[in-house]
């Protein structure tokens, strides 16, 4: 992933939990450095990244609160009957 689109994201989730858009780009590139540097294999290195930079944002800002980004929900797939027919 390149390095200024998980920067832009990370920044427009802050954003979207209160920041200004200053203070979260700021964030927001500390949170894609990380992603580079820590996050190897992870099952979600989005929200890893964002609970790095949002953690410190959180910490640096007292009137900040940070919430976890949802993972999107991915309902499993139902196989078609005519998979069982073993008859055909």
């Amino acid at each position: 992933m390149n390095k200024e689109f998980m920067a832009t994201a990370i920044a427009d989730y802050l954003k979207s939990l209160g920041l200004s858009s200053g203070v979260a780009q700021r964030y927001g590139i500390k949170g894609a450095d990380y992603f580079e540097t820590s996050v190897c294999n992870s099952r979600d290195p989005f929200k890893d990244s964002c609970d790095y930079a949002g953690k410190l944002a959180e910490r640096e800002i007292k009137a900040f609160k940070y919430k976890s980004p949802k993972a999107k929900v991915k309902r499993r797939q139902k196989r078609p009957q005519e998979a069982f027919d073993f008859k055909g």
